[in-house]
C-alpha cells in the first residue's frame, strides 16, 4: 500500500497488536488487497492470545505465502511503537484521506457528467461529506463523556466500574477509556491507587491556607474516662480510639464519656450492637443519672460512619467494624477525620488479646490523637461473676498536659454490673 499513513498503521499493529482495542472498528474498513489479508491475520493472532507484539516469522508463517515476507518487513521501516490515543488519531487521519479521495473522484465524475448532460446528481455526495465530518466524532464525544464521568465520580474507582458505568462494552471502547485515563494521569488530574493495576483517584489540588494569627490553640474542655483528661489535651478534629478485647469495658467507658460530657457538648452516638432496648438497659445501669437526664442522640449504625458524622459535635462510634482487609482501618479513620470540623470522634474498635494494638494494627495509630487499649487483667484470680478486671494502656498520646510523655502508661480498673 503506497499510502505512508496506512503503512504506519499496519506496522504499528505488528509491533503492538493491542492497539486494535483502541480503534478496531475503523481499522477494519481501511485496508484492501494484501493489506486486508495482513490486517485480518493480525486481528486473528490478537484474538487468540493477545501477545505484546507479533514476530515477523510467525506472521509470515500464518499467512502461508499469501503475502511475501519482504513486503511484511517493509511495513516496519521507520515505524516505532505508538500509544492508543495517537493511534486513534492516525487511523482517523487515514480514514479521512480515503473518504476525501472518494469525494474528489465523485466531484470529478460529476463535473464530467455536467459537461456532457448539463446536469449533475449530488445525492451520492452528501453521505460521503457526512461520513467525512463524522470521522472521529464518536471518539471525541465518548472522550468528553469519560472526562465528565471521571470528574464527577467521588472517591476511588477501578477500570471495571468505568467500563460498566460508561457503557464501554467493545474492546475499542474500553481501549479509549484506558487512553483517556492514561492522559489524565499524565496531566496530573488522576493518580493511580496502590491496590493493583487499574485503580485511580482524582488529584485534589484545593488548599485551604491557615491564618496562624487567627488561630487560638485552645484544647476542648472534655472529660475522658480513667482520668485521661489530666494527662492529655484534645483539639478540634481529634480522633480518640479505644481498642479493647471483647467484654473488657469499651462500651462502659464510652457511656461514661457521654455521661460526663453531655451537659456541655452536643453528642451523637452510633451503636452497632443490639437494639434500642439494649441501649436503654445500658443507660439504666448508671444509677447516678435519671433516664430523662441523658442528653444525647443515638442511632443504630454498622458502616460508612463518615457519611453521617456531625462535623462540629462529639461523635461516639461503638464500635467501628473493621473488614478482613484490616489495613483499611487507617483509611476509615482518615475518612472520618476529613468530615470533622470543630468536633471530634471517639471510636471503639475490637482488639485481639494476642496483639498490642487493636484491629488494623499499627495502620490505625496514624490518625488518632489518643489511642488506648483495654485488656483483661490476668493477675486477678477467681474474680466475681459481676466484675470485669481490666488493664488500660496508652499507646499514643499526641498532646500532653504535663511535661512527660504518657505513652506506655498503664492503669488497672474494674467494671461492676456493666
Amino acid at each position: 500500500m503506497a499510502d505512508n499513513t496506512a503503512r504506519a498503521i499496519l506496522g504499528s499493529l505488528i509491533l503492538s497488536p493491542g492497539l486494535l482495542t483502541a480503534s478496531e472498528e475503523l481499522c477494519d474498513s481501511l485496508f484492501t488487497g494484501r493489506d486486508k489479508v495482513i490486517f485480518s491475520m493480525i486481528e486473528k493472532i490478537w484474538d487468540e492470545n493477545q501477545p505484546e507484539h507479533i514476530e515477523l516469522p510467525l506472521l509470515a508463517d500464518r499467512l502461508d505465502g499469501k503475502v511475501s515476507a519482504v513486503y511484511i518487513s517493509s511495513l516496519l521501516d521507520g515505524i516505532c511503537a505508538i500509544q492508543p490515543a495517537g493511534f486513534v488519531n492516525l487511523v482517523n487521519e487515514l480514514a479521512r484521506k480515503v473518504v476525501a479521495r472518494s469525494i474528489v473522484k465523485l466531484v470529478s465524475d460529476g463535473g464530467q457528467e455536467m459537461v456532457k448532460t448539463g446536469e449533475v446528481d449530488l445525492s451520492s455526495l452528501q453521505p460521503l461529506v457526512k461520513k467525512y465530518e463524522s470521522i472521529g466524532e464518536k471518539e471525541r464525544r465518548m472522550s468528553d463523556d469519560i472526562r465528565l464521568w471521571v470528574f464527577t465520580t467521588i472517591g476511588e474507582f477501578g477500570l471495571g466500574t468505568a467500563y460498566k458505568e460508561l457503557g464501554a462494552k467493545t474492546t475499542q471502547e474500553q481501549g479509549l477509556v484506558r487512553a483517556v485515563i492514561c492522559n489524565l494521569v499524565k496531566d496530573g488530574e488522576l493518580a493511580p491507587v496502590g491496590r493493583g493495576y487499574g485503580y485511580y483517584r482524582r488529584v485534589e489540588k484545593t488548599l485551604e491556607e491557615v491564618d496562624l494569627l487567627g488561630v487560638a490553640p485552645d484544647p476542648i474542655d472534655l472529660y475522658l474516662p480513667l482520668g485521661l483528661h489530666y494527662l492529655v489535651k484534645l483539639y478540634p478534629r481529634a480522633i480518640v480510639v479505644v481498642a479493647g478485647v471483647g467484654n473488657m469495658g469499651k462500651s462502659a467507658l464510652a457511656y461514661d464519656f457521654i455521661k460526663n460530657n453531655m451537659d456541655k457538648h452536643d453528642i451523637h452516638l452510633f451503636f452497632s450492637e443490639g437494639d434500642s432496648g439494649s441501649l436503654r438497659e445500658r443507660i439504666d445501669q448508671h444509677k447516678d443519672r435519671m433516664l430523662g437526664e441523658w442528653r444525647f442522640r443515638a442511632y443504630p449504625r454498622t458502616q460508612h460512619f463518615s457519611d453521617v458524622i456531625f462535623k462540629d459535635s462529639i461523635n461516639v462510634i461503638d464500635y467501628l467494624l473493621v473488614p478482613d482487609k484490616f489495613w483499611l482501618v487507617g483509611e476509615m479513620l482518615d475518612e472520618i477525620y476529613r468530615k470533622l470540623g470543630k468536633g471530634i470522634a471517639y471510636v471503639n474498635i475490637q482488639k485481639d488479646p494476642k496483639t498490642e494494638a487493636g484491629r488494623g494494627g499499627w495502620f490505625g495509630l496514624e490518625r488518632p490523637q489518643l489511642y488506648v487499649t483495654l485488656d483483661k487483667d490476668y493477675d486477678i484470680e477467681n474474680p466475681a461473676d459481676n466484675v470485669q478486671h481490666c488493664v488500660a494502656k496508652i499507646l499514643k498520646a499526641k498532646s500532653w498536659k504535663r511535661k512527660w510523655n504518657p505513652d506506655g502508661k498503664v492503669m488497672k480498673f474494674s467494671i461492676e454490673d456493666g
